[in-house]
């Protein structure tokens, strides 16, 4: 029943409007982005039925600065919370307030040029038709070897080698045996050949093997260190290991710093989810919390100079670079600051 519903569902969208090439923009800097910043602010989101939303928007006011190639956590209250971030993110839907690119306001550009420069791995990915190098790599931009060495590094070699085309096996006939968490691991491996400057990563809501869980969260960690990663979460055991982990609750932004700065506050949220899941773990978590605090800080990649020249000789237009991206923490940190309600740790955005 619920097939039908969401084919019923898709048969009432309005298509976009298809576009031709854009010529280059001489308010964005070549290359962009090259640091994945993302900025949300004064962005709320209604909700995406068109309907009022219980309590009035899905994200209320969301001021933020996810840094660049950080590697973020977050956790939402609710499944309508989630879908308005992702929908804001990909401009599926209109929303109020600036949400910035590396500088760049995303609803100044086509959409198919945005949405290009992240790469989404869906909680429940869809794998496309054709064969499994199609499903990877479906504009033929990498040579086979390249396909195979990402299929290496997600652990999916051994599993395409014994299908009997290899990687021209029609993925009809293999899709259906595949587990969540293969899926995962095979859009992945896309994600490593494309290694878009913004990875935005889903937990599955049901339960994956230990070993695919176990292979994925290890290639989010390490095989993507010029990224911006974006782990939405369920529960904080997986997220641990981020620089920052952020706590959506009604639609706010509650906490959002290191996972070491949270725990230490024994009235976060954060705090009493871990208590949540036992002595045990919670000692366990705690311990990574240290350990990533000690010996693995974000660390702020260096601005290439060049940029500073090109933006300085740039047209600065509304709607486009009217900040340096590297100061977009500082700008925020100030705002933020002006607020009543300020629950950030400013000094540390």
């Amino acid at each position: 029943m619920n097939s039908v519903m969401h084919l019923f569902q898709y048969s009432q969208l309005v298509p976009e409007i298809p576009r031709l090439p854009d010529p280059p923009d001489p308010g964005i800097p070549s290359g962009w982005p090259r640091y994945g910043i993302v900025t949300c602010e004064g962005v709320s989101v209604p909700s995406l039925g068109g309907g009022p939303a219980k309590g009035g928007n899905l994200l209320k006011n969301i001021w933020c600065c996810i840094r660049a190639q950080e590697k973020m956590g977050i956790i939402f209250s609710t499944e309508s919370e989630r879908r308005a971030f992702l929908a804001m993110l990909y401009r599926l839907t209109p929303f109020g307030g600036m949400v910035r690119l590396d500088g760049v306001d995303i609803t100044s550009l086509e959409k198919d040029r945005l949405r290009e420069k992240m790469t989404y791995i869906s909680h429940s990915p869809t794998l496309l038709l054709g064969n499994v190098r199609e499903s990877i790599d479906p504009d033929k931009t990498y040579t086979d070897a390249q396909v195979w060495r990402a299929l290496e590094q997600v652990h999916l070699s051994t599993l395409v080698a014994a299908l009997p085309h290899k990687l021209a096996t029609d993925m009809v006939t293999v899709a259906e045996a595949m587990t969540t968490g293969q899926r995962q691991l095979l859009r992945l491996a896309g994600a490593l050949l494309h290694q878009a400057r913004v990875l935005i990563y889903e937990e599955p809501s049901s339960s994956v093997d230990l070993i695919c869980s176990s292979i994925i969260h290890g290639v989010l960690r390490t095989l993507f260190p010029t990224s911006t990663v974006i782990h939405i979460a369920h529960l904080p055991d997986t997220i641990i290991h981020m620089d920052r982990i952020m706590i959506l609750n009604e639609g706010r932004i509650t906490e959002v710093d290191t996972p070491y700065y949270l725990l230490q506050n024994i009235s976060s949220r954060l705090s009493a989810m871990v208590t949540e899941l036992g002595s045990a773990q919670a000692e366990h978590l705690r311990q990574l919390a240290l350990e990533k605090h000690e010996n693995r800080p974000y660390v702020a990649p260096p601005m290439d100079p060049a940029d500073l020249q090109e933006l300085a000789s740039a047209e600065l237009r509304p709607g486009r670079l009217s900040v340096l991206p590297t100061f977009h923490s500082s700008r925020l940190a100030g705002v933020l600051n002006q607020l009543p309600t300020n629950k950030f740790s400013t000094d540390r955005l």
